[in-house]
């Protein structure tokens, strides 16, 4: 077609398309929602560890440590086993959900973890670089507290993105305005 320029015709619109499957512009999650979403999760681990803690005795050992002058923030290495315990069992129940960027915390609040980029972040990015992380961290005395309180606190950034989001190129976006055909 041949058009000219004309000042005053009507404007004119794009012809309608598809719903974009683009997930980048998926409203960031709220603050409360991956509150509730970590605490969901906190409570489907607790039943399992510390029972498991009490029973082998951890509990007892700590307290006796701890009564003999130890201090909590010394290196424990019973410590690492647990926490490699922990890890490997949060993957576990998990494994199905994060194929979607989701545990069954952020499952049941809609929220997922996204690459920075948009769409759903893949399984391994997820383990080796945003819950892996966390975990060897955690493990170290002293920094370990400095660096979780780090984490919580930067959730009140513009963008909402802890520590561990930055460290693995990641944000939890809200689903729930998300059209589901």
């Amino acid at each position: 077609m041949n058009e000219e320029f004309n000042p005053y015709a009507a404007p004119q619109s794009e012809t309608l398309t598809a719903p974009s499957t683009d997930d980048s512009s998926l409203p960031l999650a709220g603050r409360w929602r991956r509150v509730g979403a970590s605490f969901i999760d906190s409570l489907i681990i607790m039943p399992v560890v510390m029972p498991l803690q009490f029973y082998f005795g951890t509990f007892q050992r700590e307290m006796e440590r701890q009564a003999a002058g130890g201090s909590m923030f010394n290196f424990n290495p019973e410590n690492i086993l647990w926490s490699a315990f922990g890890f490997v069992f949060i993957v576990a129940i998990n494994w199905v959900f994060l194929l979607k960027g989701q545990t069954i915390g952020k499952k049941a609040v809609k929220i997922r973890i996204d690459s920075i980029s948009g769409g759903a972040c893949d399984r391994s990015t997820i383990i080796l670089k945003r819950m892996l992380p966390m975990q060897i961290i955690c493990l170290i005395p002293g920094i370990n507290f400095i660096f979780i309180i780090v984490d919580c606190l930067m959730i009140f950034r513009l963008d909402k993105r802890t520590l561990h989001d930055l460290i693995a190129g990641t944000r939890v976006v809200d689903l729930r305005s998300q059209i589901t055909a």
